[in-house]
């Protein structure tokens, strides 16, 4: 049945006949066709879309699949007791405590030094040590309270007070205590760290000053000291050494910072903060890191500023400032990597920095706020303030009995269109007796999880899962949990694959073609054996108005339904068999699609 008595179609108001054998109606394809270059990849499958991870190492906190990313070099969500440092998803690390010093409620630092490893008492005036770090003892007792920092010095074990000026120290054998005490109002010893000038090494102090104007003490092995610089902050929060320079932070308020550096003769400022200060830093990999007294930030530090390397992942607040506000005292190298303390909802953790992403090594033990944290023999040690007693733990090289990874969520760019979730293919190394890995996704960002399946078949290598036949979404978020019996061992994902089919709204699409035929002595005849009373060139010209317009069209199809239309395409073509008798006969071959 025609659009009415008279044409075959109506479009934009006017109507038309049409070649009736060159009528198509399909559903439009809203990508293009694209051509593969050089070896196959997953992009190239014919039959669904693919989703693969097969390495980890851009780290966590990516709430969103970057498109940039590809299969070989991607990032997730979260990953609480996981590991990525090997370039698989293996289990991270287990930890357990190891000193709770009764009505200790603040372990300020840690530090190896010697065959042992040292931890002072924020809270009170000892400095503990263990050798094997699980029997613990008192090494000294200052007889003033409030111990923070520990630095090396001269082949010696330097201690600072926090509120008194006093520093102590320990020649491996015995205590000088206190060794120097620095003069001023409200001095307290808040940094410590060494600098050679002109090839003698001096102890750098940074000691805080109640009233404002921080000073910068450089000690003699001596004990002789001197003011060397003068700060307008109050506090100096950390010192560090790199590329020849002796780096300063200080803090004012709460809060705000500066960085300086120091040659040993001038005073360089860097960069300011305006709402947050640097609290600890630390050379890695041959560059100088930075953590904050606030919001959780990790900066790389050199002499053009401060780029942010990492946020920890704590809820975000209003637009999108992170509302993690424990400062971040100590950092410390092992194993090639960055360790970064910290406490967060599930607890005391560590987090680990390769240079290409960051780890959650372990979480979920108990704490206020983070304190120290320090590498001996061959095992990182952390150390809280917690109300209910501080302790420190220990973080060993046996993996943790469950893990939990979530990757980013995926929308293959395509963020507004549905998906249709086909198989998962998941691939590891063989499982051992009691290890395994159970699979569950999410949809558009729900929070709701629902169980797709579980690799625990013992000896198994891999997992093929099937979605249900009609789970659609725009989004996919998928879940791994690890689990296993024997410490000693870690189940490794090496490869995650997700198969799809993108479904977009259904739209049609239309191809004819027009006869632009007919003049006033030899008209074309319209289907109700009339006239057609506009010629060949005014039906071209109206149709090539009508592909002018920057608009939706009204066309009315075959079968009188009327829809709104684009018109993406227009040729224009002599008919076949056209004669100069016959006058103007053109045809044009029109496409439109659905709006």
């Amino acid at each position: 049945m025609p659009a009415n008595s008279q044409y075959h179609v109506l479009l934009d108001g006017q109507g038309y006949l049409i070649d009736l054998t060159s009528y198509r109606k399909r559903v439009n394809e809203p990508f293009a066709p694209k051509r593969r270059a050089g070896d196959p990849g997953y992009g190239d499958q014919a039959l669904a879309s693919v989703w693969a991870q097969e390495n980890w190492q851009q780290g966590l906190q990516y709430d969103l699949w970057d498109p940039k990313w590809t299969n070989r070099s991607a990032g997730f969500k979260t990953g609480t007791n996981l590991d990525v440092h090997f370039g698989d998803l293996r289990m991270g690390r287990s930890a357990v405590e190891v000193h709770a010093p009764a009505g200790v409620t603040e372990l300020f630092n840690l530090i190896s030094y010697s065959t042992r490893i040292f931890a002072t008492r924020g809270d009170g005036q000892q400095v503990y040590e263990s050798a094997d770090g699980t029997t613990w003892a008192v090494s000294l007792s200052s007889g003033a309270s409030s111990l923070g920092p520990m630095t090396h010095f001269n082949g010696w074990l330097i201690v600072a007070n926090l509120l008194n000026g006093n520093l102590y120290k320990f020649d491996d054998t015995a205590w000088t205590s206190p060794w120097v005490t620095l003069t001023g109002v409200g001095a307290g010893a808040s940094a410590l760290m060494s600098y050679v000038i002109n090839a003698t090494e001096y102890l750098f102090v940074g000691q805080t000053q109640s009233t404002g104007a921080s000073r910068l003490y450089q000690v003699h092995s001596g004990g002789t000291n001197v003011i060397a610089a003068t700060f307008r902050e109050a506090v100096i929060s950390a010192l560090a050494v790199q590329d020849n320079l002796l780096w300063i932070a200080t803090q004012e308020g709460a809060f705000h910072g500066a960085l300086y550096t120091y040659d040993g003769n001038n005073v360089r400022e860097i960069t300011r903060l305006p709402d947050n200060a640097i609290s600890t830093m630390h050379v890695f990999n041959n560059r100088l890191y930075g953590a904050s007294r606030t919001r959780g930030k990790v900066w790389s530090i050199d002499r053009q500023g401060l780029e942010e390397v990492f946020t920890i992942p704590e809820v975000q607040g209003v637009g999108g400032v992170s509302t993690y506000a424990l400062p971040i005292y100590q950092l410390t190298v092992d194993d090639g990597r960055l360790f970064l303390p910290v406490v967060e909802t599930g607890g005391h953790g560590v987090y680990a920095y390769d240079g290409s992403g960051w780890s959650n090594l372990i979480a979920g033990h108990g704490g206020d706020e983070p304190r120290g944290i320090t590498a001996h023999k061959g095992d990182v040690y952390a150390s809280t303030k917690r109300a209910a007693g501080a302790h420190t733990i220990r973080i060993e090289r046996k993996s943790p009995t469950a893990g939990i990874w979530t990757s980013s969520a995926f929308n293959a760019g395509l963020a507004a269109t549905q998906k249709l979730w086909v198989q998962l293919e998941l691939f590891h190394t063989a499982l051992a007796a009691g290890e395994a890995i159970t699979i569950d996704y999410e949809l558009d960002l729900s929070g709701t999880y629902t169980n797709l399946g579980i690799s625990d078949a013992d000896g198994a290598t891999s997992r093929t899962l099937n979605f249900a036949t009609d789970v659609t979404a725009r989004h996919l978020r998928i879940k791994l949990t690890f689990a296993l019996t024997t410490q000693t061992l870690t189940p490794k994902v090496q490869g995650l694959i997700v198969r799809y089919l993108i479904q977009p709204n259904v739209k049609a699409e239309w191809e004819f073609d027009v006869l632009l035929e007919g003049a006033a002595a030899t008209p074309l005849i319209r289907l109700d054996n009339s006239n057609e009373p506009t010629a060949g060139p005014a039906l071209a010209d109206a149709l090539w108005t009508s592909r002018g317009k920057k608009q939706v069209l009204t066309f009315t199809d075959l079968d009188t339904e009327v829809k709104s239309v684009y018109f993406t395409e227009l040729e224009e073509k002599v008919s076949p068999g056209a004669t100069q008798r016959l006058g103007h006969q053109t045809r044009a071959q029109v496409t439109l699609v659905e709006a």
